[in-house]
Protein backbone atom coordinates (compact mmCIF):
# COMPACT_ATOMS: atom_id res chain seq x y z
CA UNK A 1 0.00 0.00 0.00
CA UNK A 2 1.64 3.24 -1.15
CA UNK A 3 1.84 6.19 1.45
CA UNK A 4 0.56 9.92 0.52
CA UNK A 5 4.67 10.63 0.55
CA UNK A 6 4.82 7.75 -2.12
CA UNK A 7 1.91 9.17 -4.52
CA UNK A 8 3.95 12.59 -4.48
CA UNK A 9 7.42 10.99 -5.22
CA UNK A 10 5.98 9.26 -7.78
CA UNK A 11 4.29 11.93 -9.81
CA UNK A 12 7.42 14.29 -9.53
CA UNK A 13 9.96 11.80 -10.46
CA UNK A 14 7.49 10.66 -13.34
CA UNK A 15 7.72 14.61 -13.95
CA UNK A 16 11.38 15.00 -14.09
CA UNK A 17 11.77 11.67 -16.03
CA UNK A 18 9.74 12.93 -18.86
CA UNK A 19 11.58 16.74 -18.83
CA UNK A 20 14.85 15.13 -19.29
CA UNK A 21 13.65 13.01 -22.19
CA UNK A 22 12.22 15.79 -23.98
CA UNK A 23 15.73 17.29 -23.85
CA UNK A 24 17.22 14.76 -25.62
CA UNK A 25 14.78 15.45 -28.58
CA UNK A 26 16.45 16.97 -31.51
CA UNK A 27 13.83 19.25 -33.26
CA UNK A 28 13.50 21.91 -30.75
CA UNK A 29 9.76 22.77 -31.87
CA UNK A 30 8.65 19.06 -30.41
CA UNK A 31 10.48 20.31 -27.10
CA UNK A 32 8.73 23.09 -26.80
CA UNK A 33 5.08 21.23 -27.30
CA UNK A 34 6.19 18.19 -24.85
CA UNK A 35 7.64 20.96 -22.38
CA UNK A 36 4.75 23.27 -22.60
CA UNK A 37 2.21 19.65 -22.16
CA UNK A 38 4.05 19.20 -18.67
CA UNK A 39 3.73 22.28 -17.48
CA UNK A 40 -0.41 22.24 -18.30
CA UNK A 41 -0.03 18.94 -16.33
CA UNK A 42 1.53 19.95 -13.63
CA UNK A 43 -1.00 23.58 -13.25
CA UNK A 44 -3.73 20.78 -13.78
CA UNK A 45 -2.60 18.94 -10.42
CA UNK A 46 -2.44 22.14 -8.36
CA UNK A 47 -5.18 24.07 -9.71
CA UNK A 48 -7.57 21.46 -11.18
CA UNK A 49 -10.86 23.87 -10.70
CA UNK A 50 -9.37 26.94 -12.02
CA UNK A 51 -9.59 27.67 -16.41
CA UNK A 52 -6.89 26.12 -18.18
CA UNK A 53 -5.24 30.08 -18.63
CA UNK A 54 -5.84 30.59 -15.27
CA UNK A 55 -4.25 27.81 -14.10
CA UNK A 56 -1.08 28.25 -15.99
CA UNK A 57 -0.40 31.62 -14.94
CA UNK A 58 -1.43 30.89 -11.57
CA UNK A 59 1.53 28.48 -11.81
CA UNK A 60 4.22 30.97 -13.34
CA UNK A 61 3.26 33.30 -10.74
CA UNK A 62 3.27 31.08 -8.03
CA UNK A 63 5.48 28.37 -8.27
CA UNK A 64 8.28 29.29 -11.49
CA UNK A 65 10.27 31.23 -9.68
CA UNK A 66 10.86 32.91 -12.50
CA UNK A 67 12.68 36.58 -11.89
CA UNK A 68 11.00 38.28 -14.95
CA UNK A 69 7.97 36.83 -14.54
CA UNK A 70 6.34 40.54 -14.45
CA UNK A 71 8.57 42.08 -16.63
CA UNK A 72 6.73 44.00 -19.21
CA UNK A 73 8.01 43.53 -23.06
CA UNK A 74 7.85 47.05 -24.40
CA UNK A 75 7.97 45.61 -28.03
CA UNK A 76 5.16 43.63 -27.51
CA UNK A 77 3.46 46.57 -25.83
CA UNK A 78 3.99 48.62 -28.27
CA UNK A 79 1.81 45.95 -30.67
CA UNK A 80 -0.50 45.83 -28.29
CA UNK A 81 -0.63 49.92 -28.65
CA UNK A 82 -1.22 49.96 -32.48
CA UNK A 83 -4.52 48.98 -31.93
CA UNK A 84 -7.67 51.02 -30.59
CA UNK A 85 -8.60 50.41 -27.52
CA UNK A 86 -12.07 50.53 -26.36
CA UNK A 87 -12.44 52.56 -23.15
CA UNK A 88 -9.34 53.33 -23.14
CA UNK A 89 -8.70 57.19 -23.12
CA UNK A 90 -7.31 58.47 -26.99
CA UNK A 91 -4.80 60.67 -25.67
CA UNK A 92 -3.49 58.83 -23.01
CA UNK A 93 -3.42 56.32 -25.56
CA UNK A 94 -1.62 57.47 -27.54
CA UNK A 95 1.11 59.64 -25.03
CA UNK A 96 1.89 55.80 -24.16
CA UNK A 97 2.52 54.53 -27.20
CA UNK A 98 4.80 57.46 -28.25
CA UNK A 99 6.71 56.76 -24.90
CA UNK A 100 7.16 53.76 -25.45
CA UNK A 101 8.21 54.12 -29.05
CA UNK A 102 10.65 56.58 -27.63
CA UNK A 103 12.03 53.64 -25.72
CA UNK A 104 12.31 51.10 -28.50
CA UNK A 105 14.27 53.94 -30.30
CA UNK A 106 17.10 53.74 -28.15
CA UNK A 107 17.84 50.26 -27.79
CA UNK A 108 21.32 48.91 -29.08
CA UNK A 109 20.71 47.60 -32.87
CA UNK A 110 22.78 44.33 -33.81
CA UNK A 111 23.34 42.37 -30.78
CA UNK A 112 21.46 40.21 -28.62
CA UNK A 113 19.45 42.04 -26.18
CA UNK A 114 18.04 40.01 -22.73
CA UNK A 115 15.40 40.99 -20.43
CA UNK A 116 16.84 42.29 -17.56
CA UNK A 117 18.54 44.87 -19.96
CA UNK A 118 15.62 46.53 -21.77
CA UNK A 119 12.13 45.46 -20.32
CA UNK A 120 11.09 47.05 -16.93
CA UNK A 121 9.26 45.50 -14.01
CA UNK A 122 5.22 46.66 -14.44
CA UNK A 123 5.10 47.49 -10.75
CA UNK A 124 8.36 50.07 -10.56
CA UNK A 125 7.71 51.01 -14.32
CA UNK A 126 6.85 55.09 -14.08
CA UNK A 127 4.89 54.31 -17.27
CA UNK A 128 2.67 52.18 -16.02
CA UNK A 129 1.82 54.75 -12.66
CA UNK A 130 1.63 57.24 -15.18
CA UNK A 131 -0.90 55.80 -17.82
CA UNK A 132 -3.76 54.82 -15.36
CA UNK A 133 -6.25 54.42 -17.95
CA UNK A 134 -3.68 52.07 -19.86
CA UNK A 135 -2.64 49.90 -17.21
CA UNK A 136 -4.88 46.53 -17.91
CA UNK A 137 -2.98 47.08 -21.57
CA UNK A 138 0.20 47.42 -19.83
CA UNK A 139 -0.32 44.38 -17.82
CA UNK A 140 -0.81 42.31 -21.02
CA UNK A 141 2.14 42.35 -21.98
CA UNK A 142 4.03 41.15 -18.88
CA UNK A 143 6.35 37.63 -18.98
CA UNK A 144 3.86 35.66 -17.49
CA UNK A 145 1.21 36.83 -20.10
CA UNK A 146 3.40 36.20 -22.87
CA UNK A 147 4.32 32.81 -21.84
CA UNK A 148 0.69 31.96 -22.12
CA UNK A 149 0.26 33.44 -25.36
CA UNK A 150 3.41 31.35 -26.62
CA UNK A 151 1.36 28.56 -25.19
CA UNK A 152 -1.27 28.76 -27.25
CA UNK A 153 0.77 29.26 -30.82
CA UNK A 154 2.81 26.37 -30.35
CA UNK A 155 0.47 23.82 -29.15
CA UNK A 156 -2.59 24.65 -31.50
CA UNK A 157 -0.89 25.32 -34.59
CA UNK A 158 2.84 23.87 -34.24
CA UNK A 159 4.87 27.09 -34.28
CA UNK A 160 6.20 29.92 -32.05
CA UNK A 161 4.72 33.36 -32.00
CA UNK A 162 6.25 35.84 -34.75
CA UNK A 163 9.42 35.64 -36.48
CA UNK A 164 11.79 34.69 -33.73
CA UNK A 165 14.44 32.25 -33.95
CA UNK A 166 17.18 30.72 -31.54
CA UNK A 167 20.92 31.82 -32.31
CA UNK A 168 22.38 31.90 -28.98
CA UNK A 169 24.81 29.79 -27.26
CA UNK A 170 23.07 30.84 -24.06
CA UNK A 171 19.45 29.90 -23.88
CA UNK A 172 18.41 29.82 -20.53
CA UNK A 173 16.64 33.31 -20.81
CA UNK A 174 14.64 35.14 -23.11
CA UNK A 175 15.96 37.56 -25.91
CA UNK A 176 16.07 40.07 -28.67
CA UNK A 177 17.33 40.22 -31.81
CA UNK A 178 15.99 42.68 -33.99
CA UNK A 179 14.94 42.07 -38.07
CA UNK A 180 13.77 44.05 -40.62
CA UNK A 181 9.81 43.45 -42.04
CA UNK A 182 9.25 43.54 -45.57
CA UNK A 183 8.91 47.42 -45.19
CA UNK A 184 12.18 47.74 -44.03
CA UNK A 185 10.72 48.61 -40.62
CA UNK A 186 12.33 47.06 -37.39
CA UNK A 187 10.75 44.77 -35.49
CA UNK A 188 12.37 42.86 -32.07
CA UNK A 189 11.25 39.36 -32.05
CA UNK A 190 11.29 38.25 -28.34
CA UNK A 191 12.65 34.37 -28.53
CA UNK A 192 11.62 31.89 -25.51
CA UNK A 193 14.16 29.14 -26.25
CA UNK A 194 13.42 25.55 -25.41
CA UNK A 195 16.11 25.42 -22.47
CA UNK A 196 14.43 28.54 -20.61
CA UNK A 197 11.11 26.65 -20.74
CA UNK A 198 12.88 23.31 -19.84
CA UNK A 199 14.24 25.65 -16.46
CA UNK A 200 10.56 26.82 -15.92
CA UNK A 201 8.85 23.35 -15.95
CA UNK A 202 11.92 22.02 -13.25
CA UNK A 203 11.35 24.97 -11.00
CA UNK A 204 7.54 24.71 -11.28
CA UNK A 205 7.46 20.62 -10.08
CA UNK A 206 10.33 21.24 -7.77
CA UNK A 207 8.68 24.16 -5.71
CA UNK A 208 4.91 22.91 -6.27
CA UNK A 209 6.27 19.49 -5.05
CA UNK A 210 7.65 21.17 -1.64
CA UNK A 211 5.12 24.34 -0.85
CA UNK A 212 2.19 23.08 -1.98
CA UNK A 213 1.93 18.82 -2.21
CA UNK A 214 4.03 18.12 0.96
CA UNK A 215 3.63 21.60 2.38
CA UNK A 216 -0.71 20.89 2.65
CA UNK A 217 -0.13 16.74 2.06
CA UNK A 218 -2.54 16.96 -0.78
CA UNK A 219 -1.92 13.84 -3.28
CA UNK A 220 -1.40 15.12 -6.67
CA UNK A 221 -3.29 12.58 -8.19
CA UNK A 222 -6.53 13.71 -7.05
CA UNK A 223 -6.65 15.83 -9.28
CA UNK A 224 -7.21 13.94 -12.11
CA UNK A 225 -9.88 11.11 -13.29
CA UNK A 226 -8.94 7.36 -14.35
CA UNK A 227 -12.36 6.97 -15.06
CA UNK A 228 -13.81 5.86 -18.81
CA UNK A 229 -16.03 9.49 -19.18
CA UNK A 230 -14.00 11.19 -22.08
CA UNK A 231 -16.43 14.22 -21.05
CA UNK A 232 -14.88 14.76 -17.52
CA UNK A 233 -11.82 16.93 -18.39
CA UNK A 234 -10.51 20.19 -19.77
Amino acid sequence: MSTLQDDINMFFNWAEEQRQRINQLEDRRFRKILLISLLEMLASSAFPNKSVRERFISLIDGYSGWQDKDRISIPQLRIILLNPSQGVDEQEHQALFQAVSKEIDVWPFGRILRSDEVDPFWQTWPHFAKYIGCQDLIKKARYANLLWRFRNFIVHEGRSPGNSFEISSDNSTPYYLATDDLNGNTMWELTMPAEFISNIVKACASNLKKDYFEALKIDPYNSFTSKSNWFDGP
